[in-house]
């Protein structure tokens, strides 16, 4: 089957359509064939059923990754077996953030517990855990997690311990679990007032990452050259009074799009940052926006507290819809995320995991 848009090519051909095709799944209208919109997608299954899930990625092999709130983590396999994650610790908090590393493992940001790794082929899956006691780490109050490619892992610590770099496993290293030419550091502005909680940090672009204080500001930090110094990077911060489009001090994601923009996910909207172009969002299912995920045709798939909205990214034109009425166990979403071949789709939400398939 091909994909889906809606029409916009005048009423005869609306009236071709409609009368063969009628109202598509996931289509806000009518809708007729096109290579150029969102894939579409039918629900096959649902795993960790009535499971309030913290968000998803997938690994290369296609599997899924994610934490139910307050319990355990998961691998989720395409035909919907799930495998216990086993550890000494049980993983999940209040907030638990996940990413992958440079290797393609998961790794996870767990509030009050650390820094979690996932050793993905043990069998069953194993862990370990950096807890900031003797890892490096200067607290055990992870909030974000951020996998770069060059192998250094970015954790986000909340109140005033800023962020902190992370580098590659290695148990001879300076540090008992981490190795680099320098200890690992605080990076950051110090943060004195607010609550201090990071809650999103962007992939990196020509040396610039964008990153989320609740409280406090949405801040662009750019490195200023030196490896792991960060004595000469640049923070710039960005308040209400700055940019009225920031209408909240509340980050859950920020992400970067197909052309290197940020996508800045809060509770009162979504904004798009550009160079120094800001818009927000004015199609969205919800202004309550959680996860920013970009699928295999770069649109950008926005998780809402009423479903999800598939945006273009061009022109952040609503495309289509997915909620309760497509098969979703729950409208509340909380992350989409596509395997590596594209043809399968992982949607957690707060009632359990959503399996989709590409049917285009």
């Amino acid at each position: 089957m091909t994909d889906r848009f809606p029409l916009s090519s005048g009423p005869a051909l609306a009236l071709a359509c409609t009368v063969a095709l009628g109202v598509l799944p996931g289509c806000k209208e009518p809708c007729c064939a096109s290579p150029s919109t969102p894939a579409e997608l039918v629900l096959r299954d649902i795993a960790l059923e009535n499971e309030s899930l913290a968000g998803v990625v997938t690994d290369p092999s296609g599997s899924a990754w994610t934490s139910r709130f307050r319990g355990e983590g998961y691998k989720v396999t395409p035909e919907g077996s799930t495998e216990l994650l086993a550890a000494p610790i049980r993983l999940g908090a209040d907030r638990v953030d996940i990413d992958l590393d440079a290797t393609g493992d998961p790794i996870f940001a767990v509030w009050y517990r650390g820094v979690a790794i996932v050793h993905a082929d043990d069998s069953p899956p194993t862990y370990t855990v950096f807890d900031g006691t003797t890892d490096c780490l200067p607290s055990v109050r992870a909030t974000v997690i951020r996998g770069e490619p060059g192998g250094s892992i970015l954790v986000g610590i909340a109140r005033s311990d800023g962020i902190t770099r992370i580098f590659p496993y290695n148990s001879a290293g300076p540090c008992p679990r981490w190795t680099s030419e320098n200890t690992p550091m605080s990076l950051g502005p110090g943060i004195e007032d607010g609550d201090g909680w990071i809650g999103g940090i962007s992939e990196e672009l020509s040396g610039e990452h964008w990153v989320g204080v609740s409280d406090d500001a949405l801040y662009r930090w750019r490195d200023g050259g030196t490896p792991n110094d960060p004595d000469d990077d640049e923070w710039t911060a960005f308040r209400p009074a700055d940019r009225p489009e920031l209408t909240t001090l509340r980050f859950p994601h920020i992400a970067r799009g197909p052309d290197g923009g940020v996508w800045v996910a809060t509770p009162d909207g979504l904004i798009v940052i550009r160079g120094d172009t800001w818009i927000r969002a004015s199609e969205l299912m919800s202004p309550n926006v959680s996860h920013v995920d970009f699928g295999p045709r770069g649109f950008a798939w926005v998780s809402t507290g009423s479903g999800i909205s598939v945006l273009s990214t061009d022109t952040l034109r609503e495309m289509a819809q997915y909620s309760t009425f497509s098969g979703l166990p729950s409208a509340s979403v909380t992350g989409v995320a596509f395997a590596p071949s594209g043809e399968i789709a992982y949607v957690a939400t707060a009632s359990g995991l959503a399996i989709m398939d590409r049917i285009d």
